[in-house]
């Protein structure tokens, strides 16, 4: 005990050095030792303030361990409202450290940090809230839900994304909610519910029918990702709505080069021989463009050589040739 209280005052004297490495690594250790002393807290709390942010980090990561309390959590808050851009890699940390530490009442701050003028501060805080155990008592879900879902319309895409990546990462408890927003008035919204669904792994089969429906949307993108949903689902009849909304989606000329290579994979999940032809078309010419990033062509001769038939081979065959 007294070589530990030795070693912490040591490592508590290190944090005052003007080496930046030297107080990143003096905060590891106390991390190691998991003292929660007084000294200790207060020392961490103040290397928030730190003028290096690898020793900013380090201090997040250190307090989430050893002192996760919800004086940290404000803290946390805090530095996510902050939002410089030079600092986006500490507020990311921060969100990610507060989820076990979040309650309702940090929940509301964080709601008042979606409505930032600060993209950076809107993306952190949203990823805060994508953070949280939806298993937590302290939490209701259903408030987490609510504030992801009316990001589902933001102006700004990577919002957009954030949004749509952190309710697919919560998963079955946000389908309900993410099928009624199937026939909202605005068309990122039902975009973003049907990308989500689509992110879900094994969908409920009562579902079937909204997303069947949703494939007659005006919207290109609401009915690429409705498709890959139902075949989320794992039935036949699913599968065989959505092959042909697939492959028709492959010559539409608004459909992106992203939502060309899901339509694709999706069909080869389907497995069919007809759906897997129809795929063939984009993963050539994926691997014809040597303007396509290389890891890119990489997977999607990986994906021509995994599907193994006489068209796959040609291309192949042909790029081999060409490349020689």
């Amino acid at each position: 005990k007294v070589l530990e209280v030795h070693e912490a005052t040591t490592l508590l004297k290190a944090l005052s050095n003007e080496k930046w490495e030297v107080r990143k690594t003096a905060i590891s250790g106390l991390e190691h030792l998991g003292s929660v002393s007084d000294g200790t807290v207060s020392a961490l709390i103040h290397a928030l303030k730190d003028s290096h942010l690898e020793v900013r980090i380090s201090a997040i990561q250190a307090l989430e361990t050893i002192y996760p309390t919800k004086e940290v959590a404000q803290k946390f808050v805090e530095i996510i409202g902050q939002g410089e851009m030079e600092t986006s890699r500490v507020g990311k940390a921060a969100a990610e450290a507060l989820g076990d530490m979040a309650d309702e009442e940090i929940v509301l701050q964080l709601s008042l940090l979606l409505s930032s003028e600060s993209r950076i501060v809107r993306l952190n805080a949203l990823h805060a809230l994508g953070e949280i155990d939806s298993s937590s008592p302290n939490v209701n879900p259903s408030h987490v839900i609510r504030l992801l879902v009316g990001l589902l319309g933001d102006a700004d895409r990577e919002v957009r994304q954030k949004a749509i990546r952190q309710l697919a990462k919560i998963s079955h408890s946000t389908v309900p909610v993410l099928v009624d927003l199937l026939t909202h008035k605005n068309h990122r919204v039902r975009e973003g519910a049907s990308e989500a669904l689509s992110e879900i792994e094994s969908l409920p089969q009562e579902i079937m029918i909204p997303l069947i429906q949703v494939l007659r949307d005006e919207n290109e993108h609401v009915r690429l990702y409705a498709a890959i949903a139902l075949t989320r689902i794992g039935i036949q009849q699913a599968t065989e709505e959505a092959a042909p909304v697939l492959t028709s989606l492959l010559k539409a000329k608004n459909l992106h080069s992203h939502g060309r290579w899901r339509a694709a994979f999706a069909l080869k999940q389907i497995g069919t021989e007809r759906s897997i032809k129809a795929a063939i078309p984009v993963w050539r010419e994926v691997l014809m463009d040597e303007d396509e990033a290389s890891v890119m062509r990489v997977k999607a001769a990986s994906l021509l050589r995994e599907v193994d038939t006489p068209e796959s081979r040609k291309v192949l065959e042909v790029h081999e040739a060409t490349t020689k």
